[in-house]
């Protein structure tokens, strides 16, 4: 069976969360994003900053996750982008093969 891997990526603000989902289902990266309004608080150049993010969380085969990283690195506003791989674990074999056919064919 095909590994099903979740990437989780924040993004500046919900508009540029679309655009960065689109342009990866469009490349076939991805089968489905899932876009979420977040608070954050982070270190930027030696001080804590607080604001609102959105994260997109891609649901891929294990096989696109470096070519998913290069897209997402290409198109991605923040210097330093924030790209983990999760695994998914006892993912349900219907969803599998709808994920492998809707980014293969």
């Amino acid at each position: 069976m095909t590994d099903i891997v979740l990437v989780y990526v924040t993004a500046p603000d919900r508009a540029t969360a679309g655009q960065i989902a689109r342009h990866v289902l469009e490349k076939k990266l991805a089968a489905c994003a899932n876009i979420y309004d977040i608070s954050s608080m982070y270190w930027w150049e030696g001080e804590i900053n607080q604001g609102t993010e959105c994260v997109i969380i891609f649901k891929t085969l294990a096989e696109r996750t470096d070519a998913l990283e290069s897209e997402i690195k290409a198109v991605h506003p923040y210097t330093v982008p924030f790209i983990c791989v999760i695994p998914a674990f006892h993912v349900n074999e219907e969803y599998v093969r709808w994920a492998e056919d809707a980014i293969r064919r």
